[in-house]
């Protein structure tokens, strides 16, 4: 799903085990999340989020200004070159670009 530049799209409420999104092998990548808490991401061990120069990883909301939620148990994370916007953790957890 994460693999190759083509755009992701998730719908409704997932739950991912040890998940990982890079863009050093594959280029910059867009992954589009559905809005609304009850469609919350759910992320169970680890997250890691890594993009690189010229290879951004974006996430964003389906609905622009509209909040996409996230839910994780424990830190995950997160390096340089992210471009996210309207993310909303059911926690104090925060995605935060290096």
């Amino acid at each position: 799903m994460f693999d190759s530049t083509n755009p992701a799209i998730i719908t409704g409420s997932t739950t991912f085990n040890n998940l990982t999104m890079n863009t050093t092998a594959d280029g910059a990548k867009t992954i589009t999340f559905p809005t609304g808490s009850s469609n919350a991401q759910i992320i169970n061990g680890t997250w890691t989020l890594i993009g690189t120069f010229d290879k951004t990883l974006t996430l964003v909301s389906a609905t622009p200004s509209t909040a996409w939620y996230f839910q994780i148990a424990s830190p995950f994370t997160s390096g340089p070159y992210l471009n996210v916007t309207d993310s909303w953790s059911t926690n104090t957890t925060k995605i935060t670009p290096g």
